[in-house]
């Protein structure tokens, strides 16, 4: 069960960083006519937003097959050489430097979402929380708590995954009929909380 959520999750991931970047990386001509004059005028903010919040959302899964059990065994011990915790540590740090330049970047995003005060108010929340997040993750990392460090790791990577269920989110809820402008103002918040319950439900089973 837990091979095929890991699975999906790689999957969904994806479909949405390369639907994304092909967005970005695109002509601005191309952008959602709601999105592009502003995407336009801070092009490489926008880019540089896109692209490290991709890499962000594709390390991620990986890095879960990389880190040390939270209850090793004899045999997880046995496959987990030298070379797979340096990979682990190095893509680590991408990770984490990735997640730093997205959210330095998304809280100027943030302020000019559309949605209003509740949409911008969200995105904003969770570029805080991510930082958050990741720097407790490498803080525990550093000081040896690997336990304590995977944990902060599955809520960093929900809150990094809550860009899959908001595309999700806004695709199923305009397939319903409703309006972009009538539900953007509530689905920044859905996403991230979603997904961040489902990881606290993930941890609580652990």
């Amino acid at each position: 069960m837990r091979k095929l959520g890991w699975l999906c999750m790689t999957l969904l991931g994806l479909v949405v960083g390369y639907g994304s970047l092909v967005y970005v990386l695109g002509d601005p001509a191309h952008y959602d006519a709601v999105f592009r004059p502003k995407y336009t005028y801070y092009h490489t903010m926008v880019v540089t937003h896109g692209l490290t919040s991709v890499l962000a959302l594709l390390i991620g899964p990986w890095q879960f097959l990389l880190l040390r059990p939270e209850k090793p065994t004899p045999r997880s011990q046995a496959s987990s050489p030298v070379g797979r915790n340096l990979w682990h540590r190095r893509a680590g740090w991408l990770y984490f430097l990735c997640l730093i330049l997205g959210a330095l970047t998304g809280m100027p995003m943030a302020l000019m979402a559309e949605g209003g005060v509740s949409a911008r108010l969200a995105f904003l929340t969770v570029d805080v929380l991510w930082l958050v997040t990741a720097w407790l993750s490498l803080k525990t990392a550093r000081q040896r708590k690997f336990a304590a460090h995977r944990r902060w790791m599955v809520r960093s990577y929900a809150l990094t995954f809550g860009a899959v269920v908001l595309r999700l989110y806004l695709y199923q809820l305009q397939r319903m009929g409703y309006e972009f402008n009538a539900i953007y103002p509530f689905t920044p918040w859905l996403s991230w909380l979603t997904s961040l319950a489902v990881a606290e439900w993930i941890l609580a089973e652990v």
